[in-house]
């Protein structure tokens, strides 16, 4: 079985802050391990997660990166845009920008698409940009 499952519960997870709610997310990602089901990470949920981590919880872009990206390798778990999403935690990890450029720019490049935008930050994610 393929469920999608939601931020609250990534971030129960990575946290382990919640008396109640962290042990019942870990329950998911152990049924995941053991082949139960499939839990997919949706790329507007993982964005959500780097955000709440970055703005709230203070993390810093390594140690975002680093938990995103374990979590994404967990048994069972899988991003709906697994490469996609990857390479954006990398440029995420690598260049002072947002989630969403670095997001942007890795779709552009695996879909060999240009991006139409007025930020130049993407210009050093390697993105074509045309801003005309």
């Amino acid at each position: 079985m393929k469920v999608l499952i939601d931020a609250n519960v990534l971030l129960r997870f990575l946290l382990d802050d919640h008396a109640d709610l962290s042990p019942r997310a870990a329950t998911m990602f152990e049924r995941a391990a053991r082949g139960e089901l499939t839990l997919l990470v949706p790329s507007a949920i993982l964005a959500e997660c780097a955000y709440t981590l970055k703005s709230f919880y203070k993390l810093g872009r390594e140690e975002l990166v680093d938990g995103l990206l374990t979590l994404l390798d967990l048994p069972g778990v899988r991003g709906l845009e697994d490469e996609i999403l990857r390479q954006t935690l990398t440029l995420f990890r690598k260049h002072n920008v947002d989630f969403a450029d670095a997001y942007l720019a890795a779709l552009g490049s695996a879909l060999n698409f240009s991006v139409v935008s007025f930020d130049h930050d993407l210009v050093k994610l390697g993105a074509v940009v045309l801003d005309r």
